[in-house]
């Protein structure tokens, strides 16, 4: 009898362990704890983040005063528009790194999230502000589909001098590896954007798009 009821207990223990593990919320992903720690700079509430996300190593090297001063010394002016760009990868074996841009009306921001292994903040950095550019007076840009009435439709843009009429020399900018949009976007940098503006402003009508496997992302996954 004696046996049968510690049998019991042992089942019923069993069973409440695997009620609360059932329970408990997934772990986050670097990426989300990312969206998450960008979320909270951007609500400013920094002891929350301080608390939740700092690691001991980090609060005794910044404390949250210093973290709300040194972001917004930076982030001074302009309306956030989006979060883009976002990219986790291992840095080492104990340490993730997830780097994103932050895109205001006036400026664009580089962002750099180190995490250890426990999903804690160990390196926090905000890079200068990069001024967004103006598309120049002597050039003009239209919306074109690449590709149009076909089963892969690209967006994209044909860039083109404003003096002129006829035909121009043109170029059509293709990217490397990997998904890219039009601009072939890096965090704050958009090469493809800058390189249109300038051929253009030699007189030279540019074509880019955005990427078929970022456009259709989830389709090329299944091919």
């Amino acid at each position: 009898m004696r046996t049968n009821w510690l049998m019991l207990g042992c089942l019923i223990i069993l069973v409440l362990l695997i009620g609360c593990a059932k329970d408990d919320p997934p772990a986050p992903t670097v990426e989300e704890a990312g969206e998450e720690v960008i979320g909270l700079l951007q609500a400013g509430e920094y002891d929350k983040l301080y608390e939740i996300w700092f690691s001991n190593e980090l609060q005794e090297s910044l404390s949250a005063v210093e973290l709300a001063r040194d972001w917004e010394e930076k982030v001074t002016e302009g309306d956030f528009v989006e979060l883009s760009s976002l990219q986790a990868d291992n840095l080492t074996e104990d340490l993730d790194v997830v780097e994103a841009s932050l895109e205001y009306t006036t400026d664009y921001f580089d962002i750099r999230l180190i995490f250890n292994k426990e999903t804690r903040l160990v390196g926090l950095s905000l890079s200068d502000g990069f001024t967004k550019r103006e598309l120049p007076e002597s050039i003009k840009e239209e919306e074109i589909i690449v590709g149009k009435e076909t089963e892969y439709e690209l967006e994209g843009l044909l860039t083109l001098p404003k003096e002129g009429e006829g035909k121009f020399p043109a170029v059509v900018l293709v990217h490397g590896s990997g998904p890219s949009d039009r601009d072939e976007t890096a965090f704050a940098y958009k090469p493809f954007r800058d390189l249109a503006w300038g051929l253009a402003e030699q007189g030279i009508a540019v074509i880019r798009y955005d990427k078929r496997t970022l456009a259709y992302g989830n389709e090329m996954e299944l091919i």
